[in-house]
């Protein structure tokens, strides 16, 4: 994935926003795969997902050739059906996400975390910090992913690049809290993962 050129995108308003794809080399299914999945799981007759109540409505919904997401068959599930693609999609990604935080790779966060670090860093060093509080300010993230891979990944390697150029310096802390806090913002559909579909 090529980055942009952060400086001139943060004089302005700037809100990146991140689908399936966005994670896909640090192994987490786009759509197309979670439909193998959620099947997978509703014809193993040994989990509880194939006794639930709204498994009629998924084994239908994901057998009748539509080329829907699966968020939006989600959208129009009864709320049996809401409750179990929550079910199976916690219990899915948490393994998911495990085998990622476990797996040892880097790939385009870790660089944008990065490159985000040097660029606070030389505004520091040229005493330009109206500068930095200015881009906190214009930067947004908005996932509609699943999964947690971009706020655990980014916050890491974000806050541990400052930490090691200001080891000693109290400046970073609020920084930080202003990129995390203020910067970001994510979208978790249908409550899944212990959100309740809401911004936070």
């Amino acid at each position: 994935m090529q980055l942009p050129n952060l400086e001139e995108l943060l004089h302005q308003r700037t809100i990146f926003i991140m689908g399936a794809g966005s994670t896909a080399d640090y192994g987490f299914p786009q759509w197309k795969n979670l439909r193998r999945i959620y099947l997978d799981l509703l014809h193993d007759e040994t989990t509880i997902y194939s006794q639930h109540d709204g498994a009629e409505y998924w084994l239908d919904a994901l057998t009748s050739g539509t080329d829907a997401t699966v968020d939006a068959l989600a959208s129009d599930a009864p709320n049996e059906g809401v409750q179990l693609f929550q079910m199976m999609t916690f219990d899915k990604f948490l393994e998911f996400e495990h085998k990622d935080l476990n797996s040892g790779k880097t790939g385009w966060i870790e660089e944008f975390a990065r490159k985000l670090a040097e660029l606070i860093d030389d505004y520091k060093s040229h005493g330009r910090r109206g500068n930095i509080t200015k881009f906190t300010n214009n930067l947004s993230f908005c996932s509609f992913n699943y999964e947690r891979c971009f706020p655990y990944r980014f916050s890491k390697v974000l806050s541990g690049e400052l930490k090691r150029r200001y080891p000693n310096d109290i400046w970073r802390k609020p920084i930080l809290a202003a990129i995390k806090d203020r910067g970001r913002v994510y979208w978790q559909p249908h409550g899944t993962l212990g959100t309740e579909g809401v911004h936070h």
